[in-house]
């Protein structure tokens, strides 16, 4: 992740906690922003580097490629930290329009998420553009361009 993506999404979710929401941060990059009232942070494994035109690959944290067991572990720990935190609000960085590369943890959590009751708004903070499968697009509830757009609780 960019270093102003990373601000970019840290920002919305400082937003998101000013506006009431009791936020939950999932953290899959290196050095996770710091928690603060209403934002707590819980570190996934970190991914070192990933490249958007290449999807395959993925370097964990220790710089080699990521290979199954490794995504298998990161996927199952979303949604370990999705079960235990019951979202009324995911919010989703570029998904599905960028961050394809992720789509092994995302896609499972996402259908999870469709079918729970009560269901949580997903929603991803992206300028809508780009290339998203319609299966993968019909999972997202809105789309937020504008952080000031953010939904209120």
């Amino acid at each position: 992740m960019a270093p102003g993506d990373a601000e970019r999404l840290f920002a919305a979710a400082q937003r998101l906690a000013a506006g009431g929401w009791n936020v939950q941060l999932a953290w899959g990059g290196e050095g996770p922003p710091r928690s603060g009232p209403a934002l707590t942070v819980a570190a996934l494994t970190p991914a070192a580097h990933w490249r958007a035109d290449q999807p395959e690959l993925i370097l964990e944290g220790e710089g080699r490629l990521a290979g199954h067991a490794w995504k298998k572990q990161r996927a199952a720990s979303l949604l370990a930290l999705f079960a235990r935190s019951r979202p009324a609000l995911l919010l989703l960085d570029r998904f599905p329009f960028a961050q394809q590369a992720f789509r092994y943890e995302l896609r499972p959590m996402l259908e999870i998420a469709s079918r729970r009751t009560p269901k949580p708004r997903i929603a991803s903070l992206s300028t809508g553009n780009g290339v998203a499968e319609p299966a993968m697009r019909d999972l997202i509830d809105l789309i937020i361009c504008d952080p000031a757009d953010l939904p209120r609780p």
